[in-house]
């Protein structure tokens, strides 16, 4: 089990700022039995991966201080079957300059 905000003696927060909240897309379904939810235990909630939905959490309360109740893990999949899902994190300050980042072909 895992939790998406930073804690303070991490220095990602310096160049980054906090992970504000996470959505969780979904891009693909697991059948029923197959695994895979993402479950918030402290919460709960269970959910299963249903292609094109999403989960949107805060990861801090409203004072900016971590929310520890969205600790969360995903369930093992089962058999031959194949999760993929997408991270989005809203930071809470502007992100650095990347212009000096050339991409070359």
């Amino acid at each position: 089990a895992h939790m998406d905000w930073n804690d303070e003696r991490d220095p990602e927060l310096w160049v980054f700022g906090q992970r504000m909240a996470t959505m969780l897309v979904y891009l693909s379904t697991m059948p029923e039995g197959s695994g895979g939810e993402t479950s918030f235990g402290r919460l709960g909630v269970s959910v299963q991966p249903q292609k094109g939905t999403a989960l949107v959490w805060p990861n801090v309360d409203e004072t900016g201080k971590p929310e520890r109740r969205t600790i969360h893990s995903a369930r093992h999949v089962q058999g031959d079957k194949v999760k993929y899902a997408m991270n989005i994190w809203v930071h809470g300050q502007k992100q650095p300059d990347n212009s000096w980042i050339k991409w070359h072909r």
